[in-house]
């Protein structure tokens, strides 16, 4: 049966983010541990708004000391209306549930008998305080404030927090080879103390059918646009492209347009030509399976799973070269250097033009998905925790 273990997370990953890698990952890796009977999973949140985390069974959850259902009726948040309220008090109101969390996770951790191992699931330290030697897990999501500190605020508190915490956790996950070697080199972290664990995919192809205002012909694009994702400087180097196919649209999910961004697609010429979509992992896989091709223009990314979400809904992936994306892509994907433009336009034309590279993107995109995998990521992690309990890995 192996070690049983008690886990505590927290609250970092879920209480303001709707959606996210973050707080996908850790809401498939309590869902996966779950599975295992004999492990109890706590999680330290009382208010949130994250749509990954309403997924979780509420139905089923012997395993946890409070299923989580209970979680969502006490956190008076989905059928309570207080999202709404959240949105609406503003600063101050997301500071009163900012501090319900943080005092409801020190709250838990301060009942060290009810947890064998801590797994934060952002930066945060706050806890080291309090933790006294229980050990906690840390895990890096990329480098991206270390290495471009420039698309950041000067006040940017979140490299300060990731040092303090990786220095001083039992051990450390990364998502990539990537990720742990940008750590090892920038922190000076010891390899023997790292573990890479990939992360895997959700979503799943969607039969074609028609999605309101969804156009025939789109190259979409997944997630935040600002600053290192890239997207603008995608959008000037695909003018002369979007020139010649006056039927190509672009489709994006994040957050709504902004006036700013409208106007500035006006200056383009783009007007009407970039389509804004955001809801649930329904549509998602709809708006992926439904695209000419997936680009990925982005700097710098710890992992990267809309590639996999890509290869899932058998959309082909036009990806950077950079960073983690070879990691996870492989051979799956048409690849170009994010700041050059010729490169962008050149790999774009290819796969748009080339009906049989399409399609050869798509049957190696499903073979490469069969290397990734929620459970695989789970089991790893269950690893880890027993290592770190049976003292085998060090402080």
């Amino acid at each position: 049966m192996g070690q049983t273990m008690k886990v505590l997370y927290d609250f970092q990953a879920f209480e303001s983010v709707r959606f996210g890698g973050v707080s996908r990952y850790f809401v498939e890796l309590m869902k996966s541990i779950q599975q295992h009977d004999f492990h109890s999973v706590r999680l330290a949140i009382k208010y949130f708004r994250n749509e990954h985390l309403k997924t979780m069974d509420a139905g089923s959850q012997a395993v946890l000391v409070k299923p989580a259902k209970d979680y969502f009726e006490q956190a008076n948040f989905w059928k309570k209306g207080a999202v709404n309220s959240l949105l609406n008090y503003g600063l101050n109101g997301f500071k009163k549930y900012q501090k319900s969390n943080l005092d409801y996770s020190r709250q838990m951790l301060n009942q060290k008998s009810e947890y064998d191992l801590f797994h934060p699931t952002y930066y945060n330290p706050y806890f080291l305080d309090i933790i006294g030697n229980k050990p906690y897990i840390a895990t890096v999501y990329d480098m991206i404030h270390e290495i471009y500190p420039e698309y950041f605020p000067l006040n940017e508190k979140t490299r300060v927090k990731k040092k303090t915490l990786v220095e001083r956790a039992s051990f450390i996950i990364a998502i990539s080879q990537n990720t742990k070697q940008d750590l090892m080199k920038l922190y000076g972290i010891d390899d023997s103390k790292i573990r890479v664990i990939h992360l895997s995919n959700s979503l799943r192809k969607q039969k074609r059918k028609a999605v309101a205002s969804l156009p025939d012909t789109y190259l979409l694009f997944v997630g935040n646009r600002h600053t290192y994702k890239n997207f603008y400087f995608f959008l000037r180097s695909v003018l002369p492209v979007l020139e010649n196919h006056p039927e190509l649209m672009i489709v994006c999910t994040g957050r709504p347009l902004s006036l700013a961004e409208k106007d500035y697609f006006k200056q383009l010429g783009l007007q009407g030509r970039i389509i804004h979509k955001s809801g649930d992992d329904t549509l998602l896989a709809a708006l992926y399976s439904n695209a000419l091709a997936f680009v990925f223009p982005s700097l710098y990314e710890g992992f990267g799973i809309p590639i996999l979400e890509a290869f899932a809904c058998e959309c082909p992936a036009i990806l950077s070269n950079t960073s983690s994306f070879p990691e996870v892509g492989g051979d799956a994907a048409r690849y170009f250097e994010p700041k050059d433009p010729i490169s962008i336009r050149k790999a774009v034309e290819e796969v748009i033009n080339h009906e049989d590279l399409r399609k050869e993107l798509v049957r190696k995109g499903l073979e490469r998905l069969k290397l990734f995998s929620w459970d695989l990521m789970a089991r790893e992690t269950l690893a880890v925790y027993r290592e770190v309990l049976s003292g085998v890995a060090c402080r």
